[in-house]
């Protein structure tokens, strides 16, 4: 399970509100699919939030340990930023 922070609420009274997702990684193609679980009546848009896809590595010149351009398994570590 992974999790953002987005800023909501009405304009005089903004809040944080944090929205937790599911991450699964798929080893045969390293592609990534994020989605979010539906609570009901909570008011936001839920489900899709990231369809499956390589997903790439922020800059363009960024590169893993295997010289990849994209998001890897290594990348994903308990605690890190992706």
């Amino acid at each position: 399970n992974v999790y953002f922070e987005e800023e909501g609420g009405e304009p005089n009274k903004p809040q944080k509100r944090v929205r937790k997702l599911v991450l699964c990684y798929f080893l045969e193609d390293g592609s990534i699919q994020m989605t979010e679980p539906r609570e009901t009546n909570s008011g936001i848009v839920q489900g899709a939030f990231l369809k499956r896809m390589r997903v790439p590595k922020e800059g363009t010149a960024a590169r893993g340990p295997r010289g990849s351009r994209f998001v890897e398994l290594e990348d994903l570590c308990v605690g890190a930023t992706v």
